[in-house]
């Protein structure tokens, strides 16, 4: 099975969510969990890489972003024009945000601003392959704005 790509989507990828808006059927969500599922896996290791202080693993990572696909899934309406992976994206950053605070307590920490939201779904457009770059890059800011630590005076 081909993995998500950039750009327009695929005449089978149009048929198969138009044939599973109309049914509501378990194989056909199936199928699409199955499609879009490397695009869930793909966020949420590079999310994980960027919370290195985090207790939570990349499989919970995973789980999170899968749940957040699935919300997705859920209200998804093909006809608004959108590419599914441009809607997921802010449920599956939710959905792990959501999972990292009832581990963590910490929240604010993973939160996602609006402005670096819509610099991830401009770069999602341009292809699920970008996000993770644009994920390195916000990394990289957060990591270089946070304060070096005084020395230990003890």
């Amino acid at each position: 099975m081909a993995t998500v790509s950039a750009g327009v989507p695929e005449l089978a990828d149009i048929l198969l969510w138009q044939c599973y808006i109309h049914s509501r059927s378990a194989e056909l969500r199936l199928a699409l969990i199955l499609r879009y599922l490397p695009y869930a896996r793909k966020v949420a290791a590079h999310l994980h890489g960027r919370h290195l202080r985090c207790e939570a693993s990349v499989e919970d990572y995973i789980q999170w972003a899968c749940v957040g696909l699935m919300e997705a899934f859920d209200h998804f309406q093909l006809n608004r024009g959108a590419q599914f992976t441009t809607y997921a994206l802010p449920r599956m950053l939710g959905s792990i945000r959501d999972g990292l605070e009832t581990i963590t307590g910490r929240w604010q920490e993973f939160a996602v601003a609006p402005e670096d939201m819509e610099t991830l779904v401009s770069a999602e457009a341009e292809g699920p392959d970008q996000v993770g770059v644009e994920l390195e890059r916000r990394q990289m800011r957060h990591a270089s704005s946070w304060p070096a630590q005084a020395p230990d005076r003890s």
